[in-house]
């Protein structure tokens, strides 16, 4: 799980004062910090540009694909291309080229 997205699902409890016990809930049912490389700024940037998608979501697409999470199980890894090579975002990947329309960031 990415850092943001723990922290999103931890925001709960520590509202009311147990968020410490809720990690180690967490910790114990093998939720985890997915591992992160140097490169991920990078990643998520070009995410937010091809897809429009925001951020935290970004965080989440690019957690799956790095850790090589399959939904469904038959999707391939993907890594974004080069920024403005494509556009829509499909399930088991990007498919469309440039010039088919691009959805727009809310």
């Amino acid at each position: 799980m990415h850092a943001l997205t723990l922290a999103e699902v931890l925001v709960g409890g520590v509202r009311i004062g147990k968020g410490v016990d809720m990690r180690a809930d967490l910790q114990a049912a093998g939720i985890r910090l997915a591992d992160r490389d140097d490169d991920e700024p990078l990643h998520l940037a070009e995410l937010r540009v091809t897809t429009g998608l925001k951020l935290p979501d970004c965080c989440v697409l690019d957690t799956a694909v790095t850790n090589e999470t399959r939904w469904p199980p038959s999707a391939v890894p993907w890594r974004p291309p080069p920024v403005g090579s494509v556009s829509v975002w499909s399930p088991d990947r990007l498919l469309a080229p440039a010039d088919v329309e691009r959805p727009q960031p809310r």
